[in-house]
């Protein structure tokens, strides 16, 4: 979870969930305009420091298995941004 402040991370921490702190993206969040760079730049970030990532927001379901999705994009000549029916 990537808490953009002090408060949101401790109680993230008090939970015990997988926080981030995420608190250098907060300018960049401010502005919904600029929320979804927040988020790449983030992810770059983390992509840096050898971890996986899944990126999602709260208000996205997932009506399909999404591990045949991941396989199809990641398959040499597999369909990128369109997986279609699987």
């Amino acid at each position: 979870m990537a808490c953009m402040n002090a408060p949101a991370l401790d109680w993230c921490r008090r939970y015990r969930l997988p926080c981030a702190d995420a608190s250098t993206y907060a300018a960049d969040a401010a502005n919904l305009k600029r929320i979804g760079w927040a988020k790449f730049k983030m992810m770059r970030d983390i992509l840096k420091k050898g971890y996986h990532v899944h990126l999602s927001d709260l208000d996205v379901s997932y009506l399909k298995p999404l591990a045949p999705a991941v396989e199809e994009v990641r398959r040499p000549g597999g369909r990128v941004g369109d997986c279609g029916e699987w």
